[in-house]
């Protein structure tokens, strides 16, 4: 997309490319669960908004572990997703979805089997010990 000076200076391009971006955004609804209202009690409550969003990611480990394990469980379990997909599910609860897929990725709670990709664990089963 060819952009002018004008359209740069003044934030227009930018503001299309938002809008042509979620026309194009995949229908992940149906894959992903609702994440609205479902925030994390106890020691985590601190870090979210009233509106579920998280506003700053916890500096010690084990928080950002609690963090993390939460978060996969709000991730539709068994799921592989595209990069698009993993962001949608992600944006709702932070801005910077990298931020959120690398820690993910890191800490062994999604596989990233290849560029783009994203697998969510199956959920344990509670019959097993």
């Amino acid at each position: 997309m060819h952009r002018t000076r004008r359209e740069v200076a003044s934030g227009a391009a930018t503001y299309r490319q938002h809008q042509n971006y979620r026309q194009r955004k995949v229908g992940v609804d149906g894959i992903l669960k609702d994440m609205s209202g479902s925030t994390p009690k106890g020691e985590l409550a601190p870090f979210f908004d009233r509106d579920g969003a998280l506003i700053t990611m916890p500096r010690k480990q084990s928080r950002k572990i609690a963090l993390l394990e939460w978060l996969v469980t709000q991730l539709p379990a068994g799921a592989r997703l595209s990069e698009v997909e993993m962001n949608a599910a992600l944006r709702p609860i932070f801005d910077d979805v990298a931020v959120l897929r690398r820690y993910l990725v890191d800490f062994g709670f999604v596989e990233r089997p290849e560029a783009g990709v994203y697998v969510i664990p199956a959920a344990p089963d509670p019959a097993t010990p």
